[in-house]
């Protein structure tokens, strides 16, 4: 989009938002409930149900339910209408209510495999609350084994690419999940997700669309563009004593980025999260020779209870100019600096 700016103009306000079709690509979805109680069950179910249908409206997009104790998965098709969906998540909940911690991890590892035979982004939905201390206990070989069985699948999901989210939605949300869920999600690029209502974003964050096929690439070395990136420019005009055309002089604004934070990569360091990222704002003359530029690092570390809140959230930047009348173009990219992806709007 290019911005006409002249001597005489009145304020000027643009909205520039960035977006492009969706192309087809292959993305395969497995999701697998361990035990949970019976309200979180119906939770999750219920969350799951709409995220699943969303899911699979994507061009590309397969789905597979999996159950303790079955060897066999449950396709999940296009046509299955939330009420479906939903059903057949509450089924699975109650299986994994009936299933020992031996039986979940077991299903775990069949899980993973049978998401490492599917196509293209994979991602595996895993629903489980932490152990209580004496459940750990009892099974043979105690924490040592759980979390070496742990570490296993998530060695073994790293290989094959595959993310891992993990939805614990037990109560109280500000308590500490079990050190092994956190690294089975953060060791394999995957999220913790703590609230049903991010689950959504969760799932489009770590495997976002792409751009349709023929869109124009990003130079040599940069990340993949997938970040939904908004620029808008703010015109301002100047105070100017005893000149009743204030709007008549150099054009002054404010240059504004944005960018959800749920689109962005959230990485766990111990009992905090941190996002990383890096914004570029350029504007450019009629002949296309960059004749401004601001650019900014930007960390976010906090503690692990704020991540969904955080996540509902935007990234915004702002950046004071002035620029003689003229023809310009104004764009703006933002780089995931731990999720290794981009976005752009111009």
């Amino acid at each position: 989009m290019r911005i006409e700016l002249r001597l005489s103009v009145p304020a000027l306000l643009l909205a520039v938002i960035s977006a492009g079709p969706a192309r087809s690509e292959d993305r395969s979805l497995v999701v697998l409930f361990g035990a949970t109680g019976e309200d979180i069950g119906r939770q999750a179910a219920h969350s799951l149900a709409d995220s699943t249908h969303d899911w699979l409206q994507i061009p590309g997009a397969v789905a597979e339910l999996r159950r303790p104790g079955i060897s066999e998965g449950q396709e999940l098709t296009r046509y299955m209408q939330p009420k479906d969906l939903d059903q057949a998540f509450l089924d699975a909940a109650g299986s994994g209510r009936q299933t020992d911690l031996v039986g979940f991890l077991n299903a775990l590892d069949k899980a993973s495999y049978a998401l490492a035979k599917r196509p293209g982004k994979r991602l595996l939905i895993v629903i489980w609350e932490s152990p209580s201390p004496e459940t750990v206990k009892a099974m043979k070989g105690g924490q040592e084994e759980l979390d070496s069985r742990v570490s296993q699948t998530a060695d073994f999901c790293r290989s094959k690419a595959e993310r891992v989210v993990v939805l614990d939605l037990s109560e109280p949300a500000s308590k500490e999940p079990m050190a092994s869920l956190k690294s089975l999600a953060s060791d394999t690029g995957g999220t913790l997700v703590r609230e049903a209502k991010s689950l959504s974003t969760s799932l489009l964050a770590i495997a976002p669309v792409e751009k349709a096929e023929g869109a124009a690439s990003p130079p040599a070395g940069t990340a993949p563009v997938g970040l939904p990136v908004h620029t808008r420019f703010f015109r301002t005009l100047p105070m100017r004593a005893g000149n009743t055309a204030a709007d008549m002089g150099p054009m002054t604004g404010l240059l504004l980025v944005e960018c959800p934070l749920a689109a962005l990569r959230f990485r766990t360091e111990g009992a905090k999260y941190v996002v990383e990222a890096r914004v570029t704002e350029t504007v450019r003359n009629a002949e296309g020779k960059s004749v401004w530029e601001a650019k900014k690092d930007i960390a976010i570390k906090e503690p692990l209870k704020k991540q969904d809140a955080r996540r509902d959230g935007n990234l915004y930047y702002m950046r004071g100019l002035q620029l003689p009348g003229g023809q310009y173009t104004v764009e703006a990219v933002v780089e995931d600096l731990a999720g290794e992806q981009s976005g752009k709007s111009q």
